[in-house]
């Protein structure tokens, strides 16, 4: 046999627990270390460090491996840099804009 009503006690001091949680002043960003804002920038920048640390070592093996030579070698990295240069004048240009408008 059933214990419903210890069942439904159970919920009921649950649903208790809940609303007390969702008050708006236990919504803070207690819980959060940063905002979305801040994690989107964050892991951007990590994230593209990453890749483009990943597509230098891509393109080094492939020089490599394919026997590029010193000229073959330099177009390929200067083709990825002019790549990474157009990332980071962006990044420069957002930042110089922000300061000027603001």
């Amino acid at each position: 046999m059933r214990d419903d009503k210890s069942n439904y006690t159970k919920l009921i001091i649950l649903n208790g627990i809940l609303d007390n949680y969702n008050t708006p002043q236990n919504r803070s960003s207690h819980i959060f270390i940063m905002t979305e804002k801040e994690f989107t920038e964050i892991s951007l920048t990590v994230g593209l460090t990453f890749g483009i640390s990943y597509m230098l070592f891509i393109v080094y093996k492939l020089a490599e491996e394919s026997q590029a030579g010193k000229y073959g070698m330099m177009i390929l990295f200067a083709g990825l840099g002019l790549g990474i240069f157009g990332f980071v004048a962006k990044y420069g240009i957002k930042l110089y804009l922000a300061s000027q408008l603001a």
